[in-house]
């Protein structure tokens, strides 16, 4: 399977008559070096310097062993690296045997100069990754991101704006028509995907190893992905059902919120998400939460029995946690002195700050406090009735932290999320309340899938905004579902109210359009209530949504045969065109909901009209009943009726013309 090729500059290796690497003079295959690592944290985002880069004269490799299964290039003084193949996946291994510091280590991989990159874990701003430098760190996405004001005062006050390539779920993977390729390490890395023909991966340690799949098209490199990276488990059914209304409060003022919901759109809930179940504070950016893990007694008198009554109605009721715990608050004090608590280079417990308080990180890396933390959300969640919860954050750990097992902070920091992830998929399981209870979390790398159950887009803007807003969360899905983590959905109607930018209605109602096409609707009433449009603010606002929400419903059987072609091959539910269309270049205003739907947002403030570009298929528009030939076309979007497509003789088409139907009675 293995062929070397030797040129006049080198020589290539071929696997299965495919060039994957390439050393020549001026373009060596591997370079190692050392280097000083600067992380300086802000609130959850890093910026990250490198100092004192070294490079090291490694000279030629000589080719020490090949035959069809097995290359071993020697480094006179430094180790070898060795390419295995089995069953179709090539591995490659740097084996170290020097006596000099080794932290950085470059290879550089042949590629397809014309072909689209996707992946590299949840980006936001981008669908091709190619001709761009990818940085592989899990942080804070930042506030505005892109060359925009919002991101300018951030950054002047808080060094918080992020970048376009700042994400909460980053990953050391990705996908093309011709490859899938997944490095396995935790060390800060940097993909550079600029060249035409090849692409050069850094890392900040000597990975353990680069898993490589030459494949016939995206979808089969989607499917050596996902089954190198395990396939999410599937959840339960009323998930996918009805809505999850974002409420916030206390007893009284939620019920009558939801009053006022159920009176224009009483079949539309399935839950209520209520994120300060365990009280609030008001801090400098707006309403948050108390991070003390159990029910607030001043806002919620009876939580169980306030639960009970809500399940009654046949609602769900949904809490919230993350790993961290206020410093001033009564759990902290508890974990503090059992020990559980990350600590500083002096022995303390490692203080972060969080807008306006300080917080504790639970050290995760102890067994001890991972039981400790289990038993918090076992006894204090799902027995007083929770049948699920975000599980928030897991991106803030600082590198200068001394971890209970003695790992490097630097090389745990990315792995923290995925730990975070193990801790409540264990204690769901220890509960034995699998089939019933959920979580979500924003934060993930490499392996997260094993575990997390769904992943939401985190705090995007109650905007618009390309980078930061409505528009950003389509690439989000896009490249989190080609990197095999199809159970994904956004805050409807967006998150940050920040100076000028709040709510609108309109906004609220595009966002619910788009969360149609997902597999969890929910909505957040943002970190300042008072300022943003709500979803139970008027009669005729409740009804579009419940509409909506019944379109959602009506396209459940549909999901539930997306879940199972997820199982048996990968696919995502929310897919890059190029998954089934090869021919057309990557796009982030559309997508393709499965095989059958189209979806064509409106992701732009003020447009009633969308355009959309239908590959040469049988397409029929929901709205209009019209059958569409190949081409671009500009079509009418009136609000709260989203603008897609579905293909004729096509099980998604009888479901629609009864809802159709239905409609018009």
């Amino acid at each position: 399977m293995f062929a070397l090729r030797n040129t006049k500059k080198g020589f290539e290796i071929y696997f299965r008559g495919t060039c994957i690497i390439a050393n020549q003079e001026k373009k060596p295959l591997l370079r190692l070096g050392k280097a000083n690592g600067e992380f300086t944290g802000h609130h959850g985002s890093y910026t990250i310097r490198e100092q004192g880069l070294l490079w090291y004269d490694l000279g030629d490799p000589v080719v020490e062993h090949i035959e069809e299964t097995q290359i071993t290039l020697r480094y006179a003084g430094y180790g070898k690296l060795v390419l295995t193949a089995e069953k179709g996946t090539v591995n490659i291994v740097f084996t170290a045997d020097t006596q000099y510091e080794i932290n950085r280590f470059s290879i550089r991989f042949r590629c397809n100069a014309e072909e689209p990159i996707y992946g590299c874990g949840e980006q936001y701003s981008f669908v091709d990754l190619k001709n761009r430098k990818i940085p592989i760190w899990v942080q804070e996405q930042g506030l505005g991101r892109g060359p925009n004001a919002v991101k300018l005062a951030c950054d002047l006050a808080a060094h918080a704006g992020g970048t376009r390539y700042s994400t909460y779920f980053s990953m050391p993977a990705f996908v093309t028509k011709t490859r899938a390729v997944v490095a396995k390490t935790s060390s800060y890395a940097l993909f550079d995907f600029k060249a035409k023909e090849e692409y050069c991966l850094t890392f900040w340690q000597i990975p353990q190893k680069i898993e490589l799949w030459i494949t016939d098209s995206l979808k089969e490199s989607i499917a050596r992905l996902s089954q190198r990276l395990k396939r999410q488990r599937r959840l339960p059914p009323w998930v996918g059902k009805g809505m999850s209304l974002g409420l916030q409060g206390g007893t009284n003022a939620v019920l009558e919120k939801l009053g006022k919901f159920e009176q224009y759109a009483p079949k539309a809930i399935t839950s209520l998400w209520l994120q300060d179940w365990v009280g609030k504070r008001i801090t400098s950016f707006g309403s948050q939460l108390l991070w003390n893990w159990e029910y607030n007694k001043e806002q919620y008198p009876d939580f169980p029995r306030f639960i009970e009554t809500i399940h009654e109605k046949g609602i769900k009721v949904l809490g919230y946690i993350n790993p961290y715990l206020a410093m001033d608050c009564p759990m902290y004090r508890e974990a503090s002195n059992l020990g559980f608590c990350v600590q500083d280079k002096e022995g303390k417990d490692y203080a972060i700050q969080v807008t306006s308080f300080d917080a504790a990180i639970i050290d995760l890396t102890n067994p001890e406090a991972r039981s400790w933390i289990k038993t918090v959300i076992k006894k204090n969640m799902i027995a007083i009735g929770l049948s699920g919860w975000m599980a928030d954050f897991g991106e803030f750990l600082p590198t200068d932290s001394v971890l209970f097992d003695k790992s490097d902070a630097e090389t745990t920091h990315n792995l923290f999320p995925v730990l975070w992830s193990e801790v409540n998929r264990e204690a769901i399981e220890e509960a034995g309340v699998s089939e019933q209870c959920f979580f979500f979390s924003r934060s993930g790398y490499l392996d997260s899938g094993k575990t997390m159950d769904m992943c939401w887009a985190g705090d995007q803007m109650v905007s618009y905004d390309k980078d930061d807003g409505l528009e950003s969360v389509v690439p989000a899905s896009l490249s989190l579902g080609l990197c095999a983590l199809p159970y994904w959905h956004s805050d409807m109607g967006g998150y940050t109210t920040l100076g000028w930018v709040k709510r609108s209605r309109d906004l609220a109602i595009r966002w619910a359009e788009l969360a149609v096409f997902s597999p969890f609707m929910r909505s957040h009433e943002g970190n300042k209530l008072e300022r943003n449009a709500q979803y139970y603010d008027d009669p005729a606002l409740v009804k579009t949504i419940g509409d909506l929400v019944c379109l959602h419903d009506v396209l459940h059987p549909y999901l539930q045969a997306m879940e199972e072609e997820y199982q048996n091959t990968g696919l995502p539910f929310i897919r890059e065109m190029g998954i089934h269309y090869p021919e057309l270049k990557p796009m982030r205003s559309q997508f393709l909901y499965g095989r059958d739907i189209l979806v064509a947002p409106v992701l732009k403030k003020g447009r009633k009209t969308v355009k959309v570009y239908l590959p040469d298929d049988s397409f029929t528009g929901f709205q209009d009943n019209k059958d569409y030939a190949k081409g671009w076309h500009t079509c009418k979007a009136e609000l709260g009726k989203p603008v897609f497509f579905y293909h004729r003789e096509s099980e998604v088409e009888r479901v629609l013309e009864l809802f159709r139907e239905e409609k018009g009675k």
